[in-house]
């Protein structure tokens, strides 16, 4: 992995329930990621994949998701996705809400702590 720069991101770890997996969703999460790393004035991300037991459906993710093989060992494969070029997916199915803008849903309110400190007689 390359030193970091003041234009690149190092995608840390992803990690996504299996269940959304193949859904689309991580395509918006990259798309997400690329907004961010846009606004930041970020050029490049690097991934990373390490093979484990429990990883072998996304042995593929950072190639299906348009990031150019960097190197690959025994251990692992590195990635690098240049932001400038990138083509973000634009999932249209899955829509990022500002929860500011959304009543919270019935039971929510109730099971968040009081903004209030307790106060003991």
């Amino acid at each position: 992995m390359p030193s970091p720069t003041d234009d690149a991101w190092e995608i840390d770890t992803w990690l996504m329930s299996c269940r959304v997996l193949g859904r689309q969703f991580e395509h918006f999460m990259l798309d997400r990621a690329v907004d961010a790393a846009r606004a930041a004035g970020i050029r490049r991300l690097f991934g990373v994949y390490r093979a484990t037991a429990k990883n072998s459906l996304v042995s593929d993710l950072f190639d299906r998701l348009g990031f150019r093989r960097r190197g690959e060992n025994a251990e692992e494969t590195s990635y690098e996705l240049n932001i400038v070029s990138a083509t973000p997916a634009h999932t249209s199915f899955i829509e990022q809400v500002d929860e500011t803008r959304h009543a919270p849903r019935q039971g929510i309110e109730a099971s968040k702590p009081s903004a209030k400190p307790a106060m003991r007689a």
